[in-house]
């Protein structure tokens, strides 16, 4: 499980289509508007292969600490999970990987007392762009 967390002034993405990779995707969600957001935290998520609960447990405390740093520097900060299958080339089955960033989302949701938390779309293609900030925290690599 791999993570690509950016700490963001301002945050946008658009479903575009349905990705036709690998052959059995299902798309799941499409909200069909743009997403935008100030003062938010980006987290680019990869489920690969064989990853546990273990390590589903590991990486959801791992951003809910460098949430936590965030949040003292900017307390308006938000949460928007991204499925996002390029940081890896080991990629765990559609099907399973949704439900683990489900898990993730919902594990989560528990932490952040329900709130400040969003989730893209899974199986589309997407259209976005950010505006970063510049801080030792505002772009960071987890892998569990």
């Amino acid at each position: 499980m791999k993570s690509l967390i950016i700490h963001t002034k301002k945050f946008h993405i658009k479903s575009i289509k349905k990705s036709n990779r690998p052959k059995d995707i299902i798309s799941i969600t499409n909200q069909k508007n743009k997403f935008r957001h100030n003062f938010i935290m980006v987290i680019f998520i990869t489920i690969e292969k064989n990853d546990t609960e273990g390590q589903l447990f590991k990486m959801t405390e791992e951003i809910f600490k460098v949430f936590s740093s965030i949040k003292k520097k900017n307390s308006e900060s938000s949460i928007i999970i991204v499925p996002f299958a390029h940081l890896s080339n080991n990629l765990e089955k559609p099907s399973i990987a949704n439900a683990k960033i489900n898990n993730l989302y919902e594990l989560l949701s528990q932490k952040l007392n329900h709130t400040h938390l969003y989730l893209g779309d899974f199986g589309f293609n997407n259209e976005w762009g950010l505006e970063a900030y510049s801080h030792p925290i505002s772009c960071v690599f987890r892998e569990t």
